[in-house]
């Protein structure tokens, strides 16, 4: 029997939903990059940043868990969806703050004696996840709007 893990990777392949998927991609991709950056950061700056990028993934699939048949039911999804897009502004100023501050993202590892961390073309493709989910739920509150306007 396949591990859960495996079992829910091929939910996902079946049925995937941009907006939601892209969020998961950008939970993941946040999370790998911060366990990449100097552990002195871990308190300060990039906890706060996990959890930024998992307040959008779950506002994301939260969103897409609610399939309106009332009025009241069309503003919990859309509530959902301005959750998701509020947080994912707030990430962006966050990895904006990485960006510019670069440099301090690196560090001498020691014991390898190699350097280590996160470089900037990390953080573009950060960023471009970013801007990539922000217009999906952009065109996705869109669409529902006038998809469900008639409830």
């Amino acid at each position: 029997m396949p591990a859960p893990e495996s079992r829910l990777i091929k939910v996902q392949e079946k049925r995937p939903f941009a907006p939601v998927d892209t969020a998961i991609r950008l939970y993941v991709l946040t999370e790998r990059l911060c366990m990449k950056m100097p552990r002195r950061y871990t308190y300060l700056i990039l906890k706060p940043v996990i959890k930024l990028a998992g307040k959008v993934m779950d506002n994301a699939k939260m969103a897409n868990s609610v399939f309106p048949t009332n009025v009241h039911e069309v503003q919990m999804r859309r509530d959902y969806w301005i959750k998701a897009r509020a947080n994912l502004q707030a990430l962006s100023t966050r990895v904006n703050r990485f960006i510019e501050a670069s440099g301090t993202l690196t560090y001498h590892d020691e014991a390898t004696k190699k350097t280590k961390g996160i470089t900037e073309k990390d953080l573009g493709e950060l960023a471009d996840l970013i801007l990539q989910e922000q217009k999906l739920i952009k065109d996705i509150m869109e669409t529902e709007k006038e998809r469900y306007r008639n409830l």
